[in-house]
C-alpha cells in the first residue's frame, strides 16, 4: 500500500495485492478499488487500512 501511496505501483496492481492478502480490514478498500473510486478516496482509504493493520 505504501508503494501505491508514492505512486510505485497502479490501481490495479494494488488491489492485485490486497487481494491476494485477502484481509478483512482491507474489504473496503479492495471494493473501491474494483469500482474504480477516485484517487482522494483511495488515498483515504489506503491510509485508513494502514492505520488498521498497523494497530493489529
Amino acid at each position: 500500500m505504501s508503494r501505491w501511496l508514492a505512486g510505485h505501483i497502479s490501481d490495479d496492481e494494488l488491489l492485485g495485492a490486497v487481494e491476494r492478502e485477502d484481509r478483512a480490514d482491507a474489504a473496503e478498500l479492495r471494493e473501491a478499488l474494483r469500482q474504480g473510486a477516485p484517487r482522494p478516496e483511495l488515498d483515504r482509504l489506503v491510509r485508513e487500512t494502514l492505520q488498521e493493520v498497523s494497530a493489529g
